[in-house]
């Protein structure tokens, strides 16, 4: 994903650690949009040089067991991640 260089790139990248981009949209019909998300934070992503995943999701914000929410908060909670971007924070 990332175009380093040199060592010390890498080395900036291993200290800062897995940024996970999340992207949700409420229903299936909105597909287009989850994409158009996922490649806004992933070009974010690489403009600041961070190792990073996306992760998607299809469904409500109430729900809390969405697939994709699971495994960011178990990142979290693993310490797997520095960081998450998001397009919209709602």
């Amino acid at each position: 994903m990332l175009g380093l260089n040199t060592q010390k790139e890498l080395g900036a990248v291993a200290r800062r650690g897995l940024v996970i981009g999340y992207c949700r949209v409420s229903s299936s019909g909105q597909k287009a949009d989850l994409e158009r998300q996922a490649e806004v934070v992933a070009n974010y992503c690489e403009k600041q040089r961070y190792q990073f995943r996306i992760i998607k999701d299809i469904g409500s914000g109430m729900n809390y067991k969405k697939k994709g929410l699971q495994e960011l908060l178990r990142l979290v909670c693993e310490g797997g991640c520095s960081k998450i971007v998001v397009n919209y924070k709602d």
